[in-house]
């Protein structure tokens, strides 16, 4: 067990600060992320953590955070997919993290083997191969030991990866507050206003696949993870943006690395009351098939909705399904939008960071 690890800062109330998370593994969304925000040397810049992991290019994306953490005015505190440079290098994870670099796809841990021609193997010396990232990676181990796990602003904004349940009771087990999935809908109303990252948007709205930063005013929490395209096939990168700290007018702005569509004239449908499936309560059965959907019921509340066949899993009996919605996105000409998927008689796209559907022939004829 880690020791949770804790920093308070007074900064200034007419700059600018920004907020971003759950990175992983995407330099090029980081970037076109800052510059969309215009980021300079005058704001503030907190990274909530998951830079890295479950993305192609972790240990890129790593040193241009390290890089951007040499300057005053930028902070980072660890997430749960972090911690994992922390984990191999202690003796009692060894073996978890055996099976963790064999298995995961996606880590840093190849991507530094590689960097070293280090082969990966079912039979490989772990001792060895530990050793030989930690003394060839220096710096990037000790970065990521040396960060926090909480901040604490102006001492009433508290940002955490992935949520504290009371403020003034912070375990002591700095995992409790890396990994806390769905902490929005399972925390009580919070003193101070937290920002958090961790779990999707996607996870709280079951009305619309919503990426968007989503702030609830009941519990004083924002959390701003917008599932990244490597974790959400629609999903985004997300920027919160406080204007000042004595005001605390809040904004936000996204980018994504999917396709953009100019949409070529008005597209309205009569909507029925629109509802979406989140990813804790996705369980189906399916009614037909329609094209390269299932149409789909919702067990927990009867809802009828479209479901990509690919994205439709059997487990036993029922059905699992993701990215899973009945809502068709009214669009007007010369908008632009993401698309997540053309398909067949619909279109999965994503217009101000709500995913949606459309008829085919009606975004491309």
């Amino acid at each position: 067990m880690s020791k949770t690890k804790i920093i308070n800062l007074d900064l200034e109330l007419n700059r600018r600060v920004l907020f971003i998370s759950d990175i992983h593994g995407s330099p090029s969304l980081l970037n076109e992320a800052l510059d969309k925000a215009s980021f300079n040397e005058k704001d503030y810049l907190f990274i909530l953590g998951d830079v890295i992991e479950k993305g192609t290019k972790s240990l890129e994306t790593l040193r241009i955070v390290m890089k951007l953490c040499k300057q005053d005015n930028v902070f980072m505190i660890l997430g749960n997919c972090d911690e994992m440079l922390n984990k191999i290098r202690q003796d009692s994870y060894s073996e978890h993290m055996k099976k963790y670099v064999l298995n995961i796809r996606n880590t840093i841990f190849k991507e530094m083997a590689s960097a070293i021609d280090y082969e990966i193997s079912a039979n490989m010396d772990f001792d060895d191969f530990r050793n030989s990232l930690l003394i060839n990676f220096k710096d990037e181990f000790d970065f990521i030991e040396s960060l926090p796990h909480i901040i604490t602003l102006n001492e009433h904004i508290v940002l955490v990866h992935a949520g504290i349940d009371d403020i003034n009771n912070i375990p002591e087990d700095s995992w409790k507050v890396m990994k806390y999935d769905y902490f929005v809908d399972k925390s009580p109303s919070q003193k101070k206003l937290m920002i958090v990252g961790h779990c999707p948007s996607v996870n709280y709205n079951n009305t619309y696949i919503w990426c968007n930063p989503l702030r609830s005013f009941q519990k004083n929490i924002i959390t701003i993870d917008g599932g990244n395209n490597v974790i959400n096939r629609g999903g985004q990168l997300n920027v919160l943006i406080i204007d000042k700290m004595s005001e605390v007018n809040i904004s936000y702005i996204n980018v994504d690395n999917l396709e953009k569509i100019k949409v070529k004239k008005d597209i309205f449908y009569e909507q029925q009351e629109s509802y979406s499936v989140t990813f804790h309560d996705s369980k189906v059965s399916v009614v037909k098939s329609v094209g390269d959907f299932y149409l789909v019921k919702h067990l927990s509340t009867n809802n009828l909705i479209y479901a990509v066949k690919t994205e439709v899993r059997e487990i036993g009996e029922e059905f699992n399904v993701c990215d899973a919605t009945n809502y068709f996105i009214p669009l007007q000409k010369g908008e632009t939008v993401s698309l997540v998927l053309k398909a067949n008689p619909y279109s999965i796209i994503k217009n101000n960071g709500i995913i949606g559907l459309v008829k085919t022939k009606e975004l491309f004829n």
